[in-house]
Order: structure tokens, then sequence, then C-alpha cells
């Protein structure tokens, strides 16, 4: 809704239809409902920092960033920042870095100065990308500050001081974000602006003072996604649906385009050589001098090095191996000498964390993940909650093998980077080995610690062939192996983000790849009744059909597939009800779909978007939607008929109305699960996603 009034008239509209709308197939029969079912918010299970601990320039999100020790020109000290409170992205008031001594075994908090000199009580925005000016301080760049704009806020690494240097694109009472930083030829430091179209902007920093465009760069581009400059002229590329390529002379304020693309698919960028800024796109790079663009030849590059400034290279194999633990709030590392060790860091701003949707259900105890920091932990009536451990990685999906199978007992999580798959036993305690545990190592697990270090399905097999980047399912077949589904992406394919499945077992992964996998990408999983086949749903990116794969990891191959004519972009769960028969919803439809049939034989439209469903031990289905608010959502059930294909039946129960007593609109109920109540015929259905964990007695 892009309004209150819109959003007014959406509601009163809903309340003027039926609550639940049948369409079009027979068999429905509803329900009256009954007194709510009892809800219990058993409270918020994760909580921790919000440290963001990989943030070297050259290779932001997977490399930590060490600089020298203060007045020094050697050393080691790990930068990190402390988000504090988030809303979603954004800091709710201001970051702080942490710098972290290597040789005192030390942390210091760092806040940043405002204005006025004293540490800034305000939110400058969520962070956007950070590099090191010639002046060799580093400087973070920010967007959607609550005033609107975005800072530049500059760290000074041999005093371990911090200012803002406020917001460089005024704009009225407000300001631009700020999209991209480079360091130009000249040593300065430049800047692009983000906003509306036609808010297109660069600036130059020389270390003392901003020299802001006068004018926009032209009145409909909204991205300067790269800039650069010399001692004379910016170079700046505006870019996303049309690209164009822009010298700026700074005296005179001339503007003439070097070059343009028209559409999004041939990109341009720029980047500052010592002798130069060259512009590229796509096998050709250009020498820019002035008003001037000259081409290399086809596949040349430039022979000067770039103008970098980094106190060590992300590849510099001499700075100490780290990870951040947040359960225990400190650095584990290992030195290049061998010796290992942590270094306790206090003094940081705790948050909560929302669950995410996987849960497991063994031994009356509850298994729950939170993607932030990649924790697992648990939940007993007996113990309350616990927090298990922190792998580092996204944990996106988990399984644990059945009782008779050759791995029970053991729990597999999965996610990003890398597919990693980790393997965690849960009689043993959680351990982290730093003997061989190296910075870029997903989850810093080895193959004896635990958990351990079971497989990447991004690296390629034995064939060759690589597999998903994000591991965004995995199932527990009869015949022993685990099979994965995700995505991979612009690392190990062409161009974009494709499907990708493959399997695991005994220390091997088979990954698969079919042409068509191209036109589409993850979104859902499950297992056959019979638990032999994996059936993977996947997402066009043309079109409005939906394709169904069946797996099998034996021979690791497709072996049959079929189209489902409904089409939504966010993860969407299926389940067996019986041997070829699934139950699913996508978007706002509840549906049946029949493989031996290939059709849709039963669905029902909610009319408001459904979050999360589950398969409970009796055959009920339960779906949870959102109801008369953001805030609000309703749980209800179904038990199916299917014993006439042609004139399915089914009985829908409200079972209860559930408000987020966090409020949180970030977060949403994206996953449920059904386990025995410990009372004949009486069961607990669970609730995670929000900040809170929801159990409700049905």
């Amino acid at each position: 809704m892009k309004n209150l009034t819109h959003f007014a008239l959406a509601i009163l509209l809903f309340c003027s239809c039926r609550k639940v709308d049948q369409q079009l197939i027979p068999g429905k029969v509803v329900v009256p409902e009954e007194q709510p079912s009892t809800i219990q918010n058993l409270g918020h299970v994760f909580s921790g920092t919000n440290i963001t601990w990989k943030i070297h320039p050259l290779n932001a999100g997977n490399e930590p960033l060490f600089t020298y020790l203060p007045s020094q020109n050697s050393g080691y000290c790990l930068l990190m920042i402390d988000n504090g409170n988030m809303d979603g992205l954004t800091p709710i008031n201001a970051f702080r870095f942490v710098a972290v001594n290597m040789q005192t075994n030390s942390s210091k908090i760092i806040p940043v100065k405002g204005p006025d000199g004293n540490a800034a009580n305000y939110s400058f925005g969520r962070i956007i990308m950070g590099i090191f000016g010639m002046d060799k301080k580093y400087y973070v760049a920010t967007q959607g500050s609550p005033t609107g704009g975005g800072h530049l806020i500059q760290y000074d690494p041999s005093t371990q001081t911090a200012i803002d240097l406020g917001k460089p694109f005024k704009k009225g009472n407000s300001a631009l974000d700020i999209y991209t930083l480079n360091v130009g030829t000249d040593g300065a430091l430049y800047g692009g602006s983000f906003g509306d179209e036609g808010d297109v902007k660069t600036f130059r920093y020389d270390y003392k003072r901003f020299a802001v465009d006068a004018s926009t760069l032209d009145n409909t581009s909204r991205f300067v996604t790269s800039v650069s400059g010399d001692s004379k002229y910016t170079y700046a590329v505006c870019g996303k649906n049309n690209w164009f390529l822009y010298a700026i002379d700074r005296e005179t304020g001339e503007k003439r385009t070097l070059k343009s693309n028209s559409g999004s698919g041939v990109s341009i960028d720029i980047a500052s050589h010592t002798d130069a800024p060259y512009a590229h796109s796509v096998a050709t790079h250009f020498r820019l001098s002035g008003f001037t663009s000259t081409a290399l030849k086809e596949y040349d590059r430039p022979m000067t090095n770039r103008m970098i400034y980094v106190p060590y290279s992300e590849t510099d194999a001499t700075v100490p191996q780290v990870f951040w633990n947040d359960v225990e709030k400190k650095v584990v590392y290992k030195l290049n000498n061998g010796q290992a060790g942590s270094i306790p860091v206090t003094g940081l701003q705790e948050d909560i964390y929302p669950t995410t949707g996987p849960m497991m259900y063994s031994n009356d105890k509850l298994y729950l993940v939170c993607y932030k920091q990649g924790l697992l932990g648990s939940y007993a009536k007996s113990e309350g909650f616990k927090k298990l451990g922190c792998t580092s990685m996204g944990i996106l999906t988990m399984l644990m093998p059945p009782a008779t199978s050759p791995d029970a007992g053991k729990i597999f999580m999965a996610g990003y980077p890398k597919g990693a798959l980790l393997q965690y036993s849960p009689v043993q305690d959680w351990t982290v080995n730093v003997a061989g545990f190296t910075n870029t190592n997903s989850g810093f697990a080895t193959t004896s610690s635990n958990p351990k270090q079971s497989a990447f399905f991004q690296d390629a097999d034995a064939s060759g062939t690589n597999g998903s980047m994000s591991l965004l399912g995995i199932k527990y077949t009869k015949s022993g192996y685990v099979a994965g589904a995700g995505n991979n992406d612009r690392i190990t394919v062409s161009a974009g983000r494709e499907l990708s499945m493959g399997s695991y077992r005994n220390g091997t992964v088979r990954n698969l790849y079919l042409p068509e996998f191209s036109h589409y990408e993850f979104q859902s999983m499950c297992l056959t009744k019979d638990s032999n086949y994996a059936l993977i749903g996947a997402v066009p990116k043309n079109g409005k059909i939906e394709r169904l794969y069946k797996y099998d990891p034996v021979t690791n191959s497709v072996v049959k597939s079929w189209d489902i004519p409904l089409w939504d972009d966010l993860y969407s769960p299926l389940s067996p009800l019986n041997n070829d028969l699934l139950v699913g919803f996508c978007g706002d439809v509840v549906y049946l779909f029949d493989l031996t049939t290939g059709q849709i034989i039963w669905k029902e439209v909610l009319h408001r978007k459904i979050y999360s469903m589950t398969v409970g031990p009796d055959n009920s289905v339960y779906i949870n939607y959102m109801n008369s608010s953001v805030f609000n959502y309703k749980i209800i059930k179904y038990n199916f008929d299917v014993s006439d294909r042609l004139n399915p039946k089914a009985t829908t129960k409200v079972i209860t109305e559930l408000d987020d007593q966090d409020n949180n609109e970030r977060s949403k109920p994206s996953g449920m699960l059904v386990v025995p109540s410990g009372i004949a015929g009486n069961y607990d259905l669970f609730i995670s996603g929000l900040n809170s964990l929801y159990r409700i007695k049905v």
C-alpha cells in the first residue's frame, strides 16, 4: 500500500467480504469458530550483538579487516563495527567501531563524534560500503538516515578516533543517499549519490573539504554507480535502467557524455589506476583523460596498478585468522606462529534476534535457528531456551535423519555461503577447532570440530559441476543421501542466479546441472511420501508457471517434472499428503496437486498473504496467514477427504488468532511445526520467525 488511504480502503473491502473465500472448486465445509486455543508466548529465543566483522574493503562480507596498531606502521588490530539495536538493516542509534588489539589481547569501543565533538546520539543510517582513502583513514558511507540522506564517517586507525563528516549531498532540508565511493587517480576521495529520478551528483573530498556538483548529471537516472577523478575532471557512471558515462570539468562545470548503453543489460563501470581512470564495458577498457576516451584492444587490461591503499591485503597469509563468537562475545584467533586464543569484548549493545523458519523436534526438544550470526538453539519444557552455538554461517535449512538411518542422532545444517553443509552431534559439546580454520572457512567448522564440516555444495564436484551457493533446502532420503537444493549465482554460473540441486553421502557431493535450470530459481523442497525422492519446486524468472522436479539422489538425475499454473516469488513450501498428492501454498492460495495427473485438484484463495504451513502427525494441514494487520495472524486447520479425486472435500477449522506482541514489522511467522504434547490426541503447534517463540495447544 502506498499510503494510509489505500490501506484503509483495502481493510474496508476485506472486512466486507467473507473471511475465507472458496474459489470455484467444490467440497468445502467450514467448522464454526470455537473458543480460541491457548496461546503461550514463550519469550525471546535469541539475543546478541549486531557486530559486523568482515569489512575488508576489497572483499567485504567475506574477509576481516586488520589495521596497524595505534601510532605504528605494523602490528595487527582487528576492526569491527557494533551496529547496536537495529530496525531491519538500519541501526537505531549511532554505530560504533570496535578495535581488537591482537598484541595486548584487549579491545576498545570507539564512538563516532558528531559536529559538536561529543559522541553522536543519532543514527547515521545503514552502512553501504567502506574504503580507505590515501590519507590512510577508513571511510564508511551510509544510506537512509532517519532525517534523510547518507553520512560519510571517517575512522583514523592511528589515533583510534572516528568523526561524522556529515551529509555531502544536501537537498533542501534533507539530503541524498551515498551509493558509491572510490579513490581517484589524484588520490582524492570521490562519491556518488542515490535518490529519485534526476538525483545524481558526485562529490570530491580532498581530506579537508567537500566539493559537490552544482547541478545533477541528468534528469532521469537515480544512481551514480561508479565514480573516479583526476586533477581536473570527475568521471561518473549513471546507470541501472540505461547507462551513461559522463566527464565533468570541475573548474567550468562543463559536462560531456563519453559513452552510453541503452537498457539495463550492458553496464559500465570505472576503476582508478595510477596513470588514469579506466572505464569498462563488456570486454573493452577505455582510458579516460578529460573529454577523451581511448579504447584499449578488446580483452586488454590496464597495465598500471590500481589506486588502492589497505594496511593488509585481503589475501595476506600473515594476518591472524579470526572468528567472532557472538554467543560468548569474544574473538577467537590463531596467529601466524600457531598460537591460538580468544579476546573477550565488553561494552557491546545487545539486541533481540528473530528466529528463522527451520525447526526440528527430537527427544522432547525443539531445535531452532537464527540466520543472524548463524545461531542454533533449543527449547525444552524442562530447561527452557539454550543457545547451543554460533556457526557464522547463515543457517537456512536443517534436518535430523531418521532413527533407523546410519546418521541417526546427528543434525545437518546448511545455508550460505558456499552451500555449506555442517554436521552437529547434540550429545557432544559445541566446539570450534581453531587448528586449521581460515578467515573464509564457512562456519569455521573443520572435520574435527562440532559442528563439523561435511561439504561445500558450491565447489565443483568430481565431474566439475558447481552447486548451490545458497543451500535453501536439505532432505534425508531412504537411501541415506542428503539431497540439497538452492541457488548458485554469478560466482559459479555465467550470469544471474539459477536453480541448483545435488546430493551428499559418505563425504562425496554430486551436483546436477541442466540448461533449463538457468530459467528458474529455488522455491520449495520436500520428500516423496516414501522418502526415496526429493521434490524441488522452482519459480521462473519469466512467466507465471512454476516447475516441480522429482530428483533421484541415487542416480543424481531428474526423473520427472511437472508444471504448476501458480506463481509467487517467495519461498512456498510443499508437503506430501500421501504417495501421489501434495499440499502447498503459493502467495494467498492453498492447493492440492496430484502427481499422477499433474493437475491441481483443489484450491482455496485466502485473500491474505500466507506465511507458513505444516502437516501434523494426524495429516491435518495448518496454515498461518496475515489477518487484520501486519502484526495479526490467523491459524487455520484443514482436514482433507480425497477418496474421490474428482470431488475432494476440505473441512476447515479456525484454530486461533495471534498478535505479535513485539509489533515487529520486519519479522514474519515463517515457520510452523506440530508435535505431540504428551497427552494422547493433543498437539503443540510452535510458530517461529518472530522475535518470540509461540506455542499453541491444538
